[in-house]
């Protein structure tokens, strides 16, 4: 019977410290629920590689609210709310950049099956490959002008350039382009709401850019893919089913296999 994983607190001596931090993005404007049932899920099913567990709150008050009781050793890191997610994802491994593997997942994920952390491991360490995820989005892999005339007339908020609503994917461009990440062919990416990558790779990529709007934010989870892929490394599934070893809430995979976002009655009750 091999040794049973187990989550280390973060300030645990380096000769102890696992090869896997995961970070959780929570933003206290929204019940901590979500994050409760994040961390029970995690409680729930062994992992299958040791870990730490720091979350970082996204505070939009400056009252610092509770947060669910956990049998886990996490840590805690209060930030202002800039960047949604990936943000609070830049600010989470930057405060602890020692650790060998980063796991980064959103409040409303939930670990599905045993076995999750060493599953993204596994995928990450096969040749060439950059950053792994639960769930790519292959419905943007079209040259770039075509993803344009398909978003022509589609408005959405947060997406002006020049302080005029501007097609959303020429909003994305000028800002990978401010970014100086190279837009590639397609807008081919993984979706962030579960992302997996070795120290190495942060550091080579400079971490996340931190967006501003919810344009930019859009632009900064294409961009990461982006910037991994342009120094020949590949951005995958950590299994060819999308949400296999963590889902989120906000998605469902249909029995087709396709990924779609669930209709708010879905959320409501699902």
């Amino acid at each position: 019977m091999g040794r049973v994983s187990r989550c280390w607190p973060i300030a645990a001596s380096l000769e102890a410290m696992p090869e896997i931090l995961v970070v959780i993005s929570h933003y206290d404007a929204r019940p901590a629920r979500a994050l409760g049932e994040l961390l029970a899920s995690m409680e729930e099913h062994p992992a299958g590689a040791d870990f730490s567990v720091r979350i970082v709150v996204n505070q939009a008050r400056e009252r610092k609210g509770p947060l669910p009781a956990t049998r886990l050793p996490v840590e805690i890191l209060h930030r202002p709310n800039s960047g949604m997610n990936i943000g609070a994802w830049e600010a989470g491994w930057r405060a602890h950049p020692d650790f060998a593997n980063y796991l980064f997942l959103q409040d409303e994920c939930r670990i599905e099956r045993p076995g999750w952390a060493a599953a993204f491991k596994a995928a990450s360490q096969a040749s060439r490959v950059g950053m792994v995820g639960e769930s790519l989005n292959v419905g943007w892999e079209k040259p770039w002008s075509r993803l344009r005339r398909l978003q022509e007339g589609v408005e959405l908020p947060g997406h002006e350039l020049n302080g005029r609503r501007a097609n959303r994917v020429d909003v994305y461009l000028d800002y990978l382009r401010r970014c100086g990440i190279e837009p590639g062919a397609t807008a081919r990416h993984l979706r962030a709401l579960v992302w997996f990558m070795p120290r190495s790779v942060l550091e080579d990529i400079d971490g996340f850019p931190i967006a501003t709007s919810y344009g930019e934010c859009i632009a900064c989870e294409i961009g990461v893919s982006r910037k991994v892929e342009s120094m020949g490394l590949a951005v995958r599934q950590v299994h060819a089913e999308s949400f296999r070893y963590i889902s989120h809430g906000e998605w469902v995979r249909d029995p087709s296999g396709a990924v779609r976002k669930r209709t708010p009655v879905e959320r409501r009750w699902g």
